[in-house]
């Protein structure tokens, strides 16, 4: 229900906002759309696996380092210069990250540490990727986000149990979440390249 919800949500926003030309949206994205997919269903994977495996404190930390890998990225392939005000907010909000889950961070687990060292990477990279189209769109390919990280759930429950449903008094607030509120936040944060450097563009995810 979750996944079915949340592509329907992706997918109707990507109707609303381009109505008879989603599919040149679609095209307009090319290779580096599909690219793009690829990049943001292992950020989720990452942050789903990883916050399995490893501490949560831990996840949140090694996230907040995406930033930082952006920038350096940004540097070196599109050779953009953060000011300096912009890495003192990096800083800071590292340093907030650091003291609000210092109590539950840990050695924990180093394949749950490599798994969100893959989503705080893939993360950057998809973003820095994004700045090399400027003015292209990417966020319609989180329609085929969903489809890539549906697919591979379905699989693992395939595997071994059966998937849980929700109880009916929490079913609207599922629907709510993955139907407008999850797909409108990822859009967003998508778009977020379009405006401005991939490293501010992560800011608000570790704020």
């Amino acid at each position: 229900m979750a996944r079915f919800s949340l592509r329907a949500g992706l997918l109707l926003i990507a109707l609303l906002r381009y109505g008879r030309g989603t599919l040149g949206a679609y095209r307009r994205c090319g290779w580096t759309g599909i690219a793009v997919a690829l990049l943001f269903s292992l950020t989720t994977c990452g942050f789903v696996l990883g916050n399995q495996y490893t501490k949560a404190g831990n996840v949140l930390m090694i996230l907040a380092s995406s930033p930082i890998i952006a920038a350096v990225l940004s540097w070196i392939i599109l050779k953009e210069r953060l000011p300096r005000r912009t890495w003192l907010a990096i800083w800071l909000c590292m340093v907030g990250i650091a003291m609000i889950a210092l109590d539950d961070a840990g050695a924990g687990s180093w394949v749950g540490n490599a798994f969100a060292l893959m989503a705080a990477t893939t993360l950057a990279i998809n973003f820095t990727l994004c700045r090399t189209r400027p003015g292209v769109d990417m966020s319609p390919m989180l329609v085929f986000n969903g489809i890539i990280v549906g697919s591979t759930a379905g699989l693992f429950w395939l595997a071994g149990s059966e998937p849980s449903l929700p109880a009916a008094n929490q079913l609207a607030v599922v629907i709510l979440l993955c139907l407008i509120i999850v797909p409108c936040g990822v859009t967003l944060l998508q778009r977020g390249p379009l405006y401005l450097p991939s490293a501010e563009v992560g800011l608000p995810i570790i704020a």
